[in-house]
């Protein structure tokens, strides 16, 4: 069935399977998702659909080695390589050392987002199954870390589920473009992946992640449809102050009204 490949992730109902694996929800599907908890399922479906809509995945489907980087870049890939050691570690590495890198680029988003705890951190991590690789990018002359990314893979793509760097050594030594270029050259070379993604697209806009990777990188947009379905109350909730989305200063609040646009507009585009 399909409700089986959903998990509760943050008060939603969210697909645990690929992107591209995910399919259309009955109405009783929903209903029986909604029955066991959670205020609303998310159902993303019809995956890089050739018409365009207003939710889409951030992906990149092959590798080209430096050449296919902008000119103007190269430079600062081959800076990155040089100044740090990037490579797959193990999870307790991260659970000791990942904290501080996680704390310090959270603190430099122009959206303030509410941070986990050194507890949560490595709780998180320790209940993260094998499906999940990590990658870090440490300088060579400290052994400080500098930058860190979760991913989940699986026998398609690879999610770069969560991306931390501390601003310093992206500013300095441009530690993200030696970090994106070798997991681009492991996952998609080496391992001869589908694709790669950096999650579907934000509705916070805090981090600038994915533009990043769009114009740096020649990562696009693999546009789907999506689908929510509330609980009554929140349905009543969303319909009442979805007019005013754009004066609400509550962060989570507005992250919700913004996928509600999306799926209005996606709607639209549909008709």
């Amino acid at each position: 069935m399909q409700v089986e490949n959903f998990q509760l992730y943050k008060h939603a109902w969210v697909g645990t399977s690929d992107p591209s694996a995910e399919q259309r929800l009955s109405p009783a599907e929903c209903r029986q998702l909604l029955q066991r908890g959670g205020w609303m399922v998310r159902n993303v479906y019809h995956f890089d659909k050739v018409q365009h809509t207003d939710f889409w995945y951030v992906i990149k489907d092959s590798f080209g080695g430096i050449e296919e980087i902008p000119s103007k870049y190269r430079s600062n890939v081959r800076k990155a390589l040089a100044y740090y050691d990037i490579k797959p570690c193990d999870k307790d590495y991260l659970i000791q050392n990942g904290y501080q890198v996680y704390v310090a680029a959270a603190e430099s988003y122009k959206i303030k987002t509410s941070l986990m705890s050194m507890t949560q951190f490595q709780n998180m991590l320790q209940q993260h199954t094998s499906q999940w690789q990590y990658w870090i990018a440490e300088d060579k002359q400290t052994r400080q870390l500098a930058a860190f990314s979760l991913n989940k893979v699986n026998d398609i793509s690879c999610n770069y589920s969560t991306l931390k760097a501390v601003p310093q050594h992206m500013k300095e030594h441009s530690v993200y473009y030696g970090l994106i270029f070798e997991m681009n050259r492991y996952y998609l070379q080496e391992c001869g992946l589908q694709y790669v993604n950096d999650g579907a697209r934000s509705v916070s806009n805090h981090s600038g992640v994915q533009d990043f990777l769009m114009s740096k990188f020649h990562f696009r947009k693999a546009y789907c449809d999506i689908s929510i379905t509330y609980q009554p109350w929140l349905k009543y909730a969303v319909k009442i102050l979805y007019p005013f989305r754009n004066y609400i200063p509550n962060n989570s609040l507005r992250a919700l009204l913004n996928m509600e646009n999306m799926q209005r507009n996606t709607l639209r585009m549909n008709r």
